[in-house]
């Protein structure tokens, strides 16, 4: 089985072998599990980004006077930035796409709101 990879467009990625046209229940239901997933990862940088700025931070009050630590602690604190800024542009980017697989299909017959029977 391959796995789905992203392609880049002009103005986001898409995934191929996976036409928004054709999805049915299932792809919606597995739509909605991947923008979860994205915000926990998204999450989960955040984490790191916390944890080490706070590493960055007690190194450098703690270790006043030895200039080793405070440099491990600037660095730290200045890879928690970065660390925050990859997770947020990663998000981002799988966010739209994920919205433009999304609303590709949402005027079609087959999405979600029309496949659930209603009583009339």
């Amino acid at each position: 089985m391959q796995f789905l990879r992203p392609t880049r467009t002009r103005s986001s990625y898409t995934y191929e072998r996976f036409p928004a046209k054709s999805m049915i229940l299932r792809d919606h239901l597995a739509l909605d599990r991947t923008t979860l997933a994205n915000e926990r990862t998204v999450l989960a940088y955040i984490r790191t980004a916390i944890a080490l700025f706070v590493t960055g931070m007690s190194l450098v009050h703690f270790f006043q006077g030895q200039l080793a630590y405070i440099w491990i602690g600037i660095v730290l604190t200045a890879l928690s930035a970065l660390v925050a800024l990859l997770g947020l542009i990663r998000f981002f980017l799988m966010r739209a796409a994920l919205q433009t697989l999304l609303m590709d299909n949402d005027d079609k017959e087959t999405s979600p709101q029309k496949m659930i029977p209603t009583k009339e």
